[in-house]
């Protein structure tokens, strides 16, 4: 896989949050339904399994066109709001049980059909899940949801990830307004204090069905920590760096290649269907701030001195 027909747009900046949109000199037709608009339509049916469990749900895919499911978003109602686990392509006119984690710990009893949430993980729970080498992965995804309540200050009674987002929709907004979409934008870097996250679509109509969603999902992880200085070169060698050496093969599910991004810079993860990238989410390592290395230097070698 090449990305190499990638370019970098210029930098939008609010408070302590960056975004560099990614842009496309190349348009590949995907024609694919989005789950939003299959639930719509009534051409996507969700349930739990007869054997309910929280980590999978049995999905049918009515359409004559291949459903995509995005790594991150959410399903309300049923017993439990659920987040999908991983991307996915499912075939059409298909029926098939995926994998997905609880996003609402708190309750267990029947609300309404599975609809689409119109809200997705946040970037630190997704992040988490990607470094996450436990493979409880659901006891990552509560805790995380439980450590932005923290952040928040805010309180759910059934620790729903969903009503994070509703109790600080005015904040979200006040971030999203200042970012603009470009017109040949497939994806987007997002610079989020410390943290350094990319996101790549097959094409811009694809992205643009995600973008509002995702930026709210950065946005929301946003607090009044410092900011880290990149430069775009050093963004560009992250681009470069997903490349096939860094791709580990991973059990796909639907249809499709999928693969774990590994290299010196961090983890993520992307489908591949039919030669096409179709979504790549990645995560760069977290470095803590120059100021904070040569303040535990100076304790350390204050501590080696009194020794």
């Amino acid at each position: 896989m090449n990305l190499k027909h990638l370019s970098l747009a210029e930098r939008q900046n609010y408070e302590n949050m960056t975004i560099v949109p990614i842009l496309s000199d190349t348009n590949t037709p995907f024609d694919v339904l989005d789950l939003k608009e299959g639930l719509k339509m009534g051409l996507v049916k969700i349930e739990e399994c007869d054997n309910s469990n929280i980590e999978q749900v049995k999905l049918k895919n009515n359409s004559i066109s291949p459903l995509i499911l995005l790594d991150g978003e959410e399903i309300a109602g049923s017993l439990q709001n659920r987040i999908i686990s991983q991307t996915m392509i499912i075939a059409p006119k298909s029926e098939i049980k995926i994998p997905v984690n609880c996003s609402e710990k708190g309750r267990n009893t029947y609300k309404s059909e599975f609809h689409y949430s119109n809200y997705m993980a946040n970037s630190n729970t997704r992040r988490k899940k990607v470094y996450n080498k436990n493979k409880l992965r659901q006891n990552v995804v509560w805790s995380s949801i439980d450590d932005l309540e923290k952040d928040k200050n805010t309180c759910s009674k059934t620790n729903a990830l969903r009503d994070s987002y509703e109790k600080n929709k005015y904040d979200i907004d006040s971030y999203l307004k200042h970012f603009k979409m470009e017109n040949n934008q497939i994806g987007v870097i997002c610079i989020v204090e410390n943290k350094v996250s990319l996101e790549i679509f097959n094409n811009h109509s694809l992205y643009e069905k995600y973008n509002e969603m995702l930026l709210r999902s950065y946005i929301i992880d946003s607090s009044n920590k410092e900011k880290i200085n990149i430069s775009n070169k050093e963004l560009e060698n992250i681009l470069d760096s997903i490349n096939d050496d860094s791709f580990i093969k991973k059990e796909a599910v639907g249809l499709g290649k999928y693969y774990k991004i590994s290299n010196s810079y961090g983890n993520g993860h992307i489908l591949i269907y039919e030669n096409n990238m179709v979504h790549a989410s990645f995560f760069k390592k977290i470095e803590e701030p120059a100021v904070n290395n040569g303040f535990v230097k100076n304790i350390q070698n204050n501590k080696q001195a009194i020794c």
